[in-house]
């Protein structure tokens, strides 16, 4: 459950799997040893989490204002990591990689102060990805493992 995590941890070994993730978000060696990694720790829901995002090919996209985004705001912060819902802005021009369904991206905290309708920001890849493993790691209803038969 979401209350018995450990995220964090001094191990130089999740510093480094999470370097190698910022360098190549999508790389799915690097996001996979990380979800060997917290398995090993004993944190099986957030190595199922991070398993979940290879599957669906999802890492947080890096806003960096000079982009060729259709929309931006003086507030948003130039590095900083986006998760976007499938819900609103389809049309703001950040890749599909960073779209989760809309009752996941729901759950996700973020640092605004105001409640965001298209994305969430964080200032770390590793920021992005605990968030991520915190919503996920709640009551899911938005999403169900299809059992071997419904397959």
């Amino acid at each position: 459950m979401a209350g018995n995590l450990k995220l964090k941890s001094d191990d130089p070994w999740q510093a480094a799997l999470y370097k190698a993730i910022e360098e190549k978000p999508l790389d799915s060696v690097s996001i996979l040893a990380l979800a060997d990694w917290y398995e090993e720790q004993g944190q099986t829901e957030a190595a199922a989490a991070i398993r979940w995002l290879v599957e669906q090919k999802k890492a947080p996209y890096r806003y960096i204002y000079q982009e060729e985004l259709k929309v931006h705001f003086d507030q948003w912060k130039s590095g900083w990591y986006w998760w976007a819902t499938d819900a609103e802005g389809h049309d703001w021009g950040h890749p599909d990689s960073c779209v989760l369904p809309h009752k996941l991206w729901s759950k996700l905290t973020h640092t605004f102060e105001y409640n965001p309708l298209v994305f969430r920001e964080y200032p770390t890849i590793q920021g992005a990805i605990d968030a991520f493993i915190r919503a996920w790691t709640r009551k899911r209803p938005w999403y169900r493992r299809k059992k071997k038969n419904e397959r």
